[in-house]
């Protein structure tokens, strides 16, 4: 009895153990199933959101294709893309024989997006081939800005998959960076064709004669009154109003030598006019726009095979820019955007570290460098990076570069040169000095000129996935490279032989002594207005001042020079001296031993006072030539005063000999070299053909190489592509100049024609060997030949690589711009239903 008890208990125990396993094995089998659920639930929610990103991003890709196909300035294109589907305008109808394209350019209407059930219906619905069991619909919607008209493009791609469903919002907006596809763009270029090769694209927004400024040429229209640019219609065809076909140019041969002509300058990529361009002395074809040469520039494609052209009246989409509003009001869309400030100040997140220094607003500039400069700068800024030198292997060795990442915005002026890394935006409100060589430290190959390879865009995608250096400047005033100054350390004025960047810089943009230009003061910060007609002023925005709002002042001191508003005076103060900032230039050869340089003179347009002193101002070439001995004199005494190169007996003597033979020769008026003065006069210069302009070359008899003679540095290499929404200028002589980004401004004028173009002009023949030998030498800092000026377009600005941001047409609907999802044009987000709420 006792022993059957123990083994009832035991059989219990035994059961209840069972039972408790059974319950955690049918708990295990339970949970097991459910972590299975779960896990396969998320494997499909992941699976989906990957098949909507995949549709949203084909269908942004589709978009972008048609739009670049399409050849249509944004508005346009946007404007055709919302019409219905049956209208023969429509972006649908224009790729009818296209399905694969056409699917991805219908518009759904904006109901849709709040009804998922209406998702499947037709018309609108994008289907993406996906494998059964997913489904996946895309759709397109309009965002509207804030007046009602269409802003932004919505693409809502939903992946419906085993009961789950993800949807992607991707919405094409206005903040994408802005990607300019030109070595040079600008309204006037052809001044900039001397001994000038340019690889990259080139963008005329008047009609392009090289070599001459259009509105003096004999046979050439200051705009194209057959072409309405609002439009693109053309009201009439090419006539030979547009260029004789046989202008003799200044210093340019026939134009039968096509390798190597006076103007010795070259295109290796397209050519792209808002106007018509000359036919002088050129093969253009209307019809094809095919072309091998353009008043003596030479024209090539910028990759072996290609065909080198020049595309007229073009109203595409490389101009997109500038299609906005008509702010000056001159009938013509050639007005140059200014860059979000407001956005810019919100957004900037980047810095610049080494030597860099902040200038407050209201007060002057004192070597105080700080740490690091920030993301927004409220005052001046100064950047000086290690100077290139063969020693550190022009900045591929520096210790002490500029280290640039991300956005910047100073609020006043900024001066910076020397080594640099990184890749960053650095965006001035008012003026951009470039004080020195800029060169980057790890730069692309081929030392930034990307025709030099096969394909420029592949070689460039590959600079980007190498993460090489790369700069933008942009500024909301001008951007000066090299020398302006106009004043010595004790405040008198400089030289005339010294000033040859001031005197470059009024001339050609109309700075004369006196003359004047309207701005306004923003806390502190000037900003130069536009005249928009019947008195009225506006900003480059298109905002109206009101005119008590409107300050006159000198115009080279307000727009050119470092300076600020003293609210106190009432006037403008600078706050970096002539002297501090030609120190940061420094001195040295111009081109390096071998080379020459020179200054040059319009004697029959500079003037001087009459009596040397305070006398009434004449020119130098009626003082030179006038009957009173006292005028003479003080011509002669100009000359004298500026070819002594120090003031020793010798070179003084020297000075006064030379002098007297420049007198000499403007008195005879001969035309060409003059052995005596070491100078060469032309009589039938500049684009009137009426100037007289005297070329003196530097000569210091007391040095072992009597042309080897120190100057201020003369800039010859910059890294960066410069935007300006005013002007872009600068001088440099006696060596050459490389520009690795481009120039985009609606005024250029970089005078830099290189070492050769001085062997044009002199008849000595140890000069012309002199020049010849230093012509055929490569700059080493540059890698191009000291002969000419070059300019090369980055080619990873097309390429999805950084590019300006936030400069974009105000007062237009036309702000949507196309761009990777790592360059910020996209914005996404994943929902977690198909009303993506």
């Amino acid at each position: 009895m006792h022993l059957r008890s123990r083994r009832g208990v035991t059989l219990v125990i035994v059961l209840a153990l069972g039972l408790i396993v059974g319950t955690i094995a049918s708990a295990a089998l339970l949970l097991g199933a459910q972590l299975a659920g779960g896990t396969a639930g998320r494997r499909s929610a992941l699976e989906a959101r990957h098949l909507a990103e995949g549709a949203s991003e084909l269908v942004r890709s589709k978009l972008l294709e048609d739009y670049r196909r399409a050849g249509l300035p944004r508005a346009e294109w946007l404007r055709r893309l919302l019409l219905p589907p049956g209208d023969p305008l429509s972006r649908y109808a224009a790729n009818r024989d296209n399905p694969g394209l056409a699917c991805c350019l219908m518009v759904s209407n904006a109901q849709v997006a709040a009804d998922p059930g209406a998702r499947f219906a037709e018309p609108g619905a994008i289907r993406p081939a996906s494998q059964p069991p997913a489904e996946v619909i895309a759709r397109i919607f309009v965002l509207p800005a804030a007046d009602g008209t269409a802003k932004d493009l919505e693409i809502l791609a939903t992946a419906y998959l085993r009961g789950t469903s993800q949807t992607v919002s991707r919405t094409l907006q206005g903040i994408a960076p802005e990607s300019f596809e030109f070595a040079l763009l600008t309204r006037e270029p052809n001044c900039q064709f001397c001994h000038l090769q340019i690889h990259g694209n080139v963008g005329a927004l008047a009609h392009l004669r090289p070599g001459f400024e259009h509105k003096a040429a004999d046979k050439s229209a200051l705009a194209d009154t057959g072409f309405d640019e609002s439009t693109g219609a053309t009201a009439a065809g090419p006539s030979s109003a547009w260029g004789d076909g046989n202008r003799e140019g200044i210093l340019e041969d026939s134009g039968r030598n096509t390798a190597d002509n006076a103007l010795a300058s070259r295109i290796r990529g397209m050519v792209y006019t808002n106007q018509l361009a000359t036919n002088d002395k050129s093969d253009l074809d209307y019809g094809s726009g095919r072309a091998t040469r353009l008043n003596g520039v030479v024209l090539e494609s910028d990759r072996p095979g290609g065909t080198a052209g020049v595309t007229t009246r073009y109203f595409g989409a490389l101009f997109y820019l500038l299609r906005g509003e008509d702010v000056d009001g001159n009938g013509r869309l050639d007005d140059f955007p200014p860059f979000d400030l407001e956005a810019l100040a919100r957004t900037a997140a980047g810095s610049v570290r080494g030597n860099v220094q902040v200038i407050t607003f209201g007060s002057t500039y004192s070597a105080r460098p700080v740490a690091r400069l920030g993301a927004v700068v409220a005052g001046q800024a100064v950047l000086l990076g290690e100077v290139p030198s063969e020693a550190n292997g022009y900045c591929r060795s520096a210790k002490n570069p500029l280290l640039v990442q991300g956005d910047v915005l100073v609020e006043g002026d900024v001066v910076l040169r020397g080594c640099l890394r990184g890749q960053g935006q650095i965006y001035s409100a008012r003026n951009i000095y470039v004080a020195g060589d800029l060169v980057y430290g790890n730069p692309p190959g081929n030392f930034g000129n990307y025709t030099a390879a096969t394909d420029p865009d592949a070689a460039a995608r590959t600079d980007i996935a190498a993460t090489k250096d790369s700069l933008r400047l942009a500024a909301g005033g001008s951007i000066i490279l090299g020398d302006y100054t106009e004043r010595e350390a004790d405040d008198a004025p400089r030289l005339y032989r010294d000033r040859t960047g001031e005197h470059h810089i009024r001339s050609r943009f109309g700075f004369a002594p006196g003359q004047t230009a309207a701005l306004r003061v923003v806390n502190g910060r000037l900003e130069e207005l536009v005249a928009a007609g019947a008195g009225q002023w506006r900003t480059l925005a298109g905002q109206v001042i009101p005119a008590g709002e409107v300050t006159t002042l000198e115009a080279y001191d307000a727009l050119v020079r470092p300076v600020v508003w003293d609210g106190t005076r009432k006037a403008l103060r600078s706050w970096l001296s002539d002297d501090a900032y030609r120190a940061f230039l420094g001195e040295r050869i111009p081109g390096g031993e071998g080379s020459l340089s020179s200054w040059r003179v319009a004697v029959s347009h500079y003037r001087i006072p009459s009596d040397g002193k305070s006398g009434p101002p004449e020119t130098l070439l009626a003082l030179a030539t006038s009957a009173d001995p006292a005028k003479v004199e003080s011509a002669r005494r100009f000359f004298a005063e500026n070819l002594a190169l120090a003031d020793d007996s010798t070179s003084l003597e020297a000075a006064q000999d030379r002098a007297a033979a420049v007198i000499a020769q403007l008195q005879s008026g001969r035309n060409g070299w003059s052995a005596d003065a070491v100078a060469s006069l032309v009589t039938a210069g500049g684009y009137d053909r009426k100037s007289w302009i005297l070329d003196l070359v530097h000569r210091d008899p007391n040095a072992p190489d009597p042309y080897a003679v120190v100057r201020p540095t003369q800039i010859q290499r910059v890294d960066a592509l410069l935007y300006s929404a005013r002007r872009i200028a600068g001088h440099i002589n006696g060596t050459n100049f490389t520009l690795n980004g481009g120039a985009v401004a609606p005024q250029v004028a970089i005078s830099a024609p290189g070492a050769g173009w001085l062997g044009a002009l002199t008849s000595d023949a140890a000069l012309k060997a002199r020049l010849e030998a230093k012509s055929n030498q490569i700059n080493p800092l540059s890698g191009t030949s000291y002969k000419y000026g070059a300019f090369n377009y980055d080619y990873r600005l097309r390429n999805g690589g950084a590019a300006l941001r936030h400069v974009s047409r105000l007062n237009t609907a036309e702000p949507i711009r196309f761009g990777s999802s790592s360059g910020g044009a996209l914005t996404s987000k994943v929902c977690r239903n198909a009303q993506c709420n």
